[in-house]
């Protein structure tokens, strides 16, 4: 798992572990939620109301090839705790490749 401020909240985690793809890839799949604590939200320039319970729903991927490029991507979901209507959404994506350390 990508290590973050929300690692020790971490409630719900899953993982697929790593798959190895015809030899050639290897895939990491994660997904988790975390409390946020009590948020204010301003809707339309109103005034802020009651602060109200919010978690965040993360989701990701990690893709390494055989020539060791890699592609990850990561959604997080900031909802109110009691809802499912989506408050806030981030999409993170990065390729590049890895090198070796021994």
């Amino acid at each position: 798992m990508i290590d973050s401020r929300l690692t020790p909240l971490v409630e719900r985690f899953s993982s697929s572990g790593v798959e190895q793809i015809a030899g050639s890839r290897m895939t990491y799949h994660w997904s988790y939620e975390a409390p946020l604590g009590a948020l204010t939200f301003n809707d339309s320039g109103a005034s802020s109301g009651p602060a109200k319970e919010s978690r965040v729903a993360v989701s990701g991927d990690l893709v390494i090839d055989d020539q060791k490029g890699f592609e990850l991507s990561q959604q997080s979901r900031l909802t109110q705790a009691a809802g499912t209507k989506t408050l806030s959404s981030l999409l993170e994506t990065a390729h590049g490749s890895c090198r070796e350390q021994r």
